[in-house]
């Protein structure tokens, strides 16, 4: 029977492998269609030959997590924490070698930061609890659901679209480009600020409550916006949405 189990899973390309240690260092260049679990002492290895890698982290004892470079078409992060400690932090980092794009992209990161840097995807798709830092991030499709309070920086996103959800807190959001499909960012509380590039066309629609409007494109400033706002600047064909209850709403050029 074990001969013929092992069989099974050598026919779909899946191999095991574990280890009984916190301390696992890992080979940059050995993570490479692999499924990884790191959970309390114990350690599990698969690798698929399927399109579609998963990637699950969860906290060991002492929240070590690896850093993790991953060269796979489809793949996702996802850090769980069944009992926090104190000062403890769940970090997610991502690099990506230049010039090589991922069908897809998916992250849920409960708690600590999320940092992904030099990275392409079809679709992005991140819900975090923690600090955010993305940079240099191509995307048909960026979606960002952040339920923290504390800062978000989105640094040169170059996508067709995208849509940002915030509780509380503050993002930064530069874009290289106007999206080419309606966008949308929303936030309970805190500051939005989105910065474009000189010379770019676009349109916004600004939708707030109690909120302030600080538009450094042409030095204007309007508090307490109630019922909506649209901003054309240039004839921009694609419109962007802002939405917030409190807090400031500033437009600017990187």
């Amino acid at each position: 029977m074990k001969i013929i189990f092992l069989l099974i899973l050598l026919s779909f390309g899946i191999i095991y492998a574990e280890s009984f240690t916190n301390t696992q260092k890992f080979d940059k260049n050995s993570i490479r269609n692999l499924s990884i679990s790191l959970k309390y002492e114990s350690l599990y290895i698969s690798n698929t030959k399927g399109n579609e890698i998963f990637i699950t982290i969860e906290a060991n004892k002492q929240g070590l997590l690896p850093e993790i470079i991953v060269q796979n078409d489809c793949f996702a992060v996802k850090t769980v924490a069944d009992k926090p400690l104190d000062n403890f932090l769940c970090d997610v980092n991502i690099f990506i070698p230049d010039n090589y794009d991922l069908n897809s992209l998916f992250i849920e990161n409960n708690m600590g930061k999320t940092n992904i840097e030099n990275t392409s995807a079809k679709l992005m798709k991140i819900e975090t609890e923690g600090q955010n830092n993305y940079s240099n991030l191509n995307a048909d499709s960026f979606e960002l659901n952040d339920m923290g309070d504390s800062n978000s920086i989105i640094k040169n996103l170059n996508c067709n679209y995208f849509k940002i959800n915030r509780f509380m807190g503050k993002t930064q959001l530069s874009l290289k480009h106007p999206p080419l499909t309606e966008s949308s960012i929303r936030a309970k509380n805190g500051e939005i600020e989105i910065s474009l590039e000189e010379n770019e066309s676009y349109s916004f629609f600004v939708k707030s409550f109690n909120s302030k409007l600080i538009n450094r494109f042409n030095n204007t400033e309007t508090a307490y916006i109630r019922d909506g706002k649209k901003i054309v600047q240039n004839k921009g064909s694609s419109f962007i949405n802002i939405q917030t209850h409190t807090g400031n709403i500033i437009l600017a050029r990187d």
